[in-house]
C-alpha cells in the first residue's frame, strides 16, 4: 500500500510539475484532479492484476478512483 502510495505521488507530481506552465489557472485544480484519479485507476488495476489479494483488501481504493470521475 505504501509503495502504491508511492508511486501516485511520484508519477502524479512530475506530470503536474512538467504541464504547470502550460496548464491555464482557470482550469489548474480540475487538471489536477484528472491527473492524480488518472493514477489511483493505473494503480488500481495494476494491483488487480498482478496483486489481487491486497485488490480486494484495498476496497476504498475503488471508491477514490470513481468518485473523481
Amino acid at each position: 500500500m505504501g509503495l502504491a502510495t508511492m508511486a501516485v505521488l511520484i508519477c502524479s507530481n512530475v506530470v503536474i510539475s512538467a504541464l504547470r506552465n502550460y496548464i491555464p489557472k482557470s482550469i489548474r485544480i480540475p487538471i489536477y484532479i484528472v491527473i492524480i484519479a488518472t493514477f489511483v485507476t493505473v494503480v488500481d488495476m495494476l494491483l488487480a492484476a498482478y496483486q489481487p489479494d491486497l485488490h480486494k483488501q484495498l476496497v476504498y481504493l475503488f471508491l477514490l478512483s470513481w468518485s473523481t470521475v
